[in-house]
């Protein structure tokens, strides 16, 4: 029993395994039946465009070929209809010169050769013209060759291998051979001026004779070529009826076929532009195409209408979304860079540096009217098909965050630079000039503001400020320029052009001085830069004497007891030495001067401790000393700069009494004075010497003090003052336009100098056009409470006096 159910049991194992045996064997033969399906379906198809294609080339081909067939019949048609016209007109001109001849010999007896050819030249070269075509035209049909269409262009005749006309060609060659000789024959005798009537009636005679021959030999040979034309037709006609009829069976056979790999096609295309939704759905960039004519793709990136602040942008032109955002030289050099990249001789890495929208900044609005800026990165890359460049795929990238950092590192640079150049400006600048002009321009600057906060809302008051705030910055930049702080200089113009800008509006408000505080504000954080840097360096200096005083004193005490006797006796030693040469002298007379000094150490500080001068003079007289000096530097500056060579005469600015304040004014004036006197006054070399004077211009600047008051008084003996430029300049002068400019006298003239914006120079530059300087000096002397004396004397000098009451410094 057992044993039957174990039987049992293998026999249903064993079917169950033949089960699955045969059940694979079954998806093996499936699977091999669908594949050869799928081969016999794409082969039908493959096979049936293939036969296609191989019909449409062969009718073409053989269409093209027999177009070529019927343009070459119609060309030798052409050819052959012209012989008939050829032999006619050879004929006739023939048979017209012959008449011609015959008259002109019954007339006069006999044939004037000269005569005649001033009578039947015309006939003559188309006689000739016709012989030569008719007869390379004959020769072309017989043979094969070259000859001319009735236009006048080379045509290719092929040998005619037809037999009617080859014996219409071998008849006309036997009537023409002679007849080309007698037209040989009467063409000699004609170009060698012995032409006689017998070869002309010879030629006309043969003509009348052979040409309704000739003529229809060239007829019949027409007829055959057009036969054969009409029946190259009527092959391609056959030809393409067939090929239309195989070409249609073949296409429609496709496209049953195609129809259903297209609807497969469509459901795997579906699924592919769902993932390629997804990608852009997706990723953080901003993706879109541009197409050659800069028009945008239908499909973007999602992230796209974050980064971008525009809607809708499928299908318009790339070059009018961006414009709200660029100017327009980036725009032109957008499109030329985009059109580069559609250039397949362009390579795409040599011009990715030259791309235009590397950073392009926005201002965006965003809620409750705030605005903030974003920086953005458009990337360019080819798309190709088929190694055809076919679209510009652009990629937009946030870079704000990247942008900000870049441009704190910047900031940061440019401050350290800044502080460097200032540093090394300020190393080169005497202490006491540093001072005055720190101390000058927190005067400027208070100025300046207070000005600013002035009231007045007419637009008189509001001129007025202008004008008043102009001045100021004038002077500032005058004094920076004197000591080459560049910052100072460079901020003085900036706000110079800003005031410029301003006086020339129609109507002024308020908020137009904005930029004038910005400006202000960042005059008086530079110079208080120059202050930390100043005092920076005043506490270094002091630690360094501090060290250095101490280490003096300690060598002072040490060694003063025995330094005299041992010095001593080494300069005895040194002059008891044979003197060798020059050096040794040196050093012998630095000895004994080492030896004097300390010898006298002790007596300089009993002297110098009884009299010691006030430390607050020593210093006033150190500055002033400066003064003199920067005042001199200053004016050959100037001199360089306008081409120019001046000797600048200074007296008085040391041996006075007047304290720092007044002499910070004096100088001032006197740098406005010199500027004007260089600029205007002083003419170059070359004109001085035409002029009888002297190479080089000449300065004199004096302070001198006179009873109760001081005068300073500055002339050059320049060009003088140019009236008439000046009378021309206020003619102009919004001050002056109800007035008659023309009565004006010296003294008129005079006084108009000192209102603001009145210079006679031609341009505006560093030293000179912005019309302030005077204005400077004016406002300057009426803070010294002082008055002003001008005399000027054409093409000779310019004199200046100033008569102050300075406050002096005890």
């Amino acid at each position: 029993m057992e044993a039957k159910m174990s039987n049992a049991k293998k026999m249903k194992a064993e079917e169950t395994k033949a089960k699955k045996v045969k059940k694979t064997k079954a998806a093996k033969i499936e699977s091999r039946k669908r594949r050869s399906q799928l081969f016999k379906k794409y082969r039908a198809l493959m096979v049936s465009i293939i036969a296609f294609l191989s019909l449409y080339v062969a009718v073409l081909g053989l269409n093209y070929f027999q177009s070529f067939q019927i343009s070459r019949s119609a060309h030798e048609l052409a050819v052959a209809g012209r012989q008939g016209d050829l032999i006619q007109q050879i004929t006739k001109n023939l048979i017209d010169i012959n008449l011609i001849a015959e008259r002109m010999e019954a007339k006069k007896g006999k044939l004037d050769i000269k005569e005649l050819k001033s009578s039947v030249f015309k006939q003559y070269d188309q006689l000739v013209a016709a012989t030569k075509v008719f007869d390379s035209s004959l020769n072309a049909f017989a043979d094969g060759g070259n000859t001319l269409d009735a236009s006048g262009h080379k045509v290719s005749i092929k040998k005619t291998n037809i037999a009617k006309a080859q014996h219409h060609i071998e008849t006309a060659i036997k009537i023409w051979k002679p007849f080309k000789g007698l037209i040989a024959n009467f063409s000699q005798g004609y170009r060698q001026n012995n032409l006689e009537l017998e070869t002309i009636n010879f030629a006309s005679d043969y003509a009348r004779i052979y040409n309704k021959e000739l003529l229809g030999d060239m007829n019949d040979l027409s007829a055959e070529l057009q036969a054969e034309a009409e029946k190259h037709s009527a092959n391609v006609k056959i030809v393409q009826i067939v090929g239309i009829a195989v070409a249609l069976l073949i296409f429609m056979f496709i496209v049953f076929r195609v129809i259903g790999s297209l609807l497969r096609s469509d459901r795997e295309l579906e699924l592919a532009r769902q993932e390629t939704t997804d990608i852009l759905d997706t990723v953080q960039e901003g993706l879109f195409l541009i197409s050659p004519d800069y028009v945008v793709g239908d499909q973007h990136s999602k992230e796209l209408d974050h980064i971008l602040p525009i809607k809708n942008i499928a299908g318009k032109p790339f070059d009018e979304l961006i414009s709200p955002f660029v100017n327009e030289k980036d725009l032109l050099n957008t499109k030329r860079f985009i059109n580069q990249l559609f250039n397949k001789n362009v390579k795409e890495n040599l011009i990715k540096d030259l791309n235009p929208l590397n950073c392009l900044a926005l201002t965006i609005e965003q809620e409750n009217a705030i605005f903030s800026e974003r920086y953005l990165r458009f990337s360019f890359s080819r798309v190709y098909e088929n190694k055809k460049i076919i679209k510009v795929l652009v990629s937009i990238t946030d870079i704000t965050n990247a942008v900000l950092l870049q441009q704190q590192l910047e900031e940061e640079r440019e401050q350290n630079a800044l502080f460097t150049g200032m540093l090394m400006k300020v190393l080169m600048v005497e202490p006491e000039l540093l001072n005055s002009f720190i101390r000058n321009t927190d005067y400027i600057t208070d100025k300046i503001n207070n000005i600013l906060r002035k009231d007045g809302k007419t637009q008189t008051h509001l001129k007025e400020k202008v004008n008043a705030i102009f001045r100021e910055v004038h002077s500032l930049k005058g004094e920076s320029s004197a000591l080459e702080l560049d910052s100072f200089v460079s901020l003085a113009e900036d706000t110079e052009d800003k005031l410029k800008a301003m006086r020339d509006k129609s109507k002024l408000s308020g908020n137009d001085f904005i930029p004038i505080a910005v400006s202000l504000a960042s005059i008086i954080e530079l110079n208080q830069n120059l202050k930390d840097i100043q005092e920076k360096l005043a506490n270094f200096s002091n630690e360094v004497q501090s060290a250095e005083s101490s280490a003096n004193e300690a060598h002072i005490k040490d060694n003063t007891s025995g330094h005299n006797a041992a010095g001593r006796k080494h300069a005895e030693e040194e002059k008891n030495k044979p003197v060798k040469n020059a050096d040794s002298q040196a050093m012998q007379n630095l000895l004994e001067k080492t030896i004097k000094e300390v010898e006298e150490t002790e007596t300089n500080e009993v002297v110098d401790a009884s009299d010691e001068p006030k430390a607050d003079n020593l210093q006033t007289d150190k500055a002033k000393q400066a003064i003199a000096k920067q005042i001199k530097v200053f004016s050959e500056k100037i001199a360089d700069r306008n081409g120019k060579q001046v000797d600048l005469h200074v007296e008085g600015f040391v041996d006075n009494e007047l304290s720092m304040p007044t002499m910070d004014i004096v100088k001032e004036i006197s740098i406005q004075f010199i500027r004007n006197a260089i600029v205007h006054g002083i003419e170059k070399s070359d004109v001085r010497m035409k002029s009888g004077k002297s190479e080089r211009g000449n300065i004199h600047l004096q302070l001198l003090p006179k009873e109760g008051h001081y005068e300073l008084m500055v002339e050059d003996d320049g060009n003088g003052i140019d009236l008439e430029a000046l009378r021309d300049k206020l003619r102009t002068h919004p001050h002056y336009k109800n007035a008659d400019v023309d009565k004006f006298g010296k003294k008129e003239l005079y006084s108009s100098m000192f209102l603001s914006g009145v210079s006679t120079a031609s341009a505006s530059t560093e030293d000179a056009g912005r019309g302030e300087g005077m204005g400077i000096i004016y406002d300057r002397i009426k803070s010294l409470k002082g008055r002003v004396q001008i005399s000027s004397t054409p093409g000779k000098m310019t004199r200046f006096v100033i008569q102050f009451t300075g406050t002096n410094r005890n």
